[in-house]
Parts: C-alpha cells; sequence; structure tokens
C-alpha cells in the first residue's frame, strides 16, 4: 500500500426542542463537515482516527448541543471535519451552520438546519445534510401532523429534525461522524 483516500464527517447536530406555550417549532441541527484527500502512506506508520459524535435532539424549549468533530491525524497530515451547531429552541428562528472542515484535498461545509416556524402545529426544521454520506437528515414537520416521535436523522453526519409544538417537542438526533479509508498500491 502505498496511498490512501481519507474522507471524514463531523457528527451531525441534534434538532432544537419545539416549544411548550406557542405554536413555534424549533430549527433542525446542521450536518457535519466533509474532508477528502490522497495521502501518500509509504513513510506513514500510524494514524489516530476520531469519530464524532451525533447530538441528541434537545427537550422542550431547550437548544440542542453541536455535533462532534471527526479528525484524521498522522503525524504529517491533519484532516478536521466539525460536528454540525446543534439546532435553536422554537420561536429562535436564525439559521443555523454546518460543520466547517480543514486540511483535506476537498473540504466542504455541512448544510445548515432548517429553522422551524409558527403554524397550527409549530412546524419543526428539517435537519442540514451532507453529501457524499449515506442516510439523510431528519425530515422537518408537514403543516397539521402531529408527530408521535422525534425525527432523527440515519446515516452520517447529517442533523436532526428540530421539534415541533403540537406533537413531540423533543428534536431528533443527529447522525454520529464517519471515517472511511481505501487503500491503493
Amino acid at each position: 500500500i502505498t496511498k490512501v483516500v481519507v474522507e471524514i464527517f463531523g457528527g451531525g447536530g441534534g434538532g432544537g426542542g419545539g416549544r411548550t406555550s406557542y405554536l413555534y417549532g424549533a430549527n433542525g441541527g446542521g450536518a457535519g463537515g466533509y474532508s477528502m484527500k490522497v495521502i501518500d502512506v509509504s513513510s506513514i506508520s500510524t494514524s489516530t482516527v476520531t469519530i464524532g459524535a451525533g447530538s441528541s435532539g434537545a427537550a422542550a424549549d431547550v437548544t440542542a448541543s453541536a455535533g462532534g468533530n471527526s479528525t484524521w491525524v498522522d503525524g504529517t497530515n491533519t484532516l478536521t471535519a466539525n460536528g454540525g451547531t446543534g439546532g435553536l429552541k422554537g420561536q429562535e428562528n436564525i439559521s443555523n451552520d454546518g460543520g466547517t472542515a480543514s486540511g483535506g484535498d476537498t473540504n466542504a461545509s455541512g448544510g445548515g438546519g432548517h429553522c422551524g416556524f409558527a403554524t397550527t402545529t409549530g412546524h419543526g426544521g428539517g435537519g442540514g445534510s451532507i453529501s457524499p454520506a449515506p442516510g439523510g437528515p431528519g425530515v422537518g414537520d408537514y403543516n397539521g401532523t402531529a408527530n408521535l416521535v422525534p425525527r432523527n436523522a440515519t446515516g452520517y453526519g447529517h442533523g436532526g429534525a428540530g421539534g415541533q409544538q403540537a406533537g413531540i417537542k423533543t428534536g431528533g438526533n443527529g447522525a454520529g461522524g464517519w471515517c472511511k479509508v481505501m487503500e491503493y498500491k
């Protein structure tokens, strides 16, 4: 083996908690960042990989935490994919960001969580997405539909959906980060 292609994704942010007393849904969590690099490993013998966890969805009236950062460190190269920001609680409808990335040949920020808004059910915003990670973000609520369970992200690095007001107020969980290594001769 002389070369590897390393891809890392940061953890997704959890969705914010919907409001208890007003018809406001919460923001979805941001997706983690993405970094990819082709590395000549002919003189590299070890590496340390850290995988960022996805953050949990927040309870009612609470802003969620950011997803964890993922890193690849081999003594010569350091790739970092930061976790997505946590979704803001209901009624604080300011877009939140996806995680940033650095150190790769390609670096991309994750998609931001979508804003929740006021409707008859307090619509929760969808989570942010990052390509080419498998899975997808937590899906935002549909107007007039009361959710019975939080809308969690699937796969890797995507953000959880924001909680709504009329149904379940808890935000969806963000998906954990990921490291993929492909070896070449």
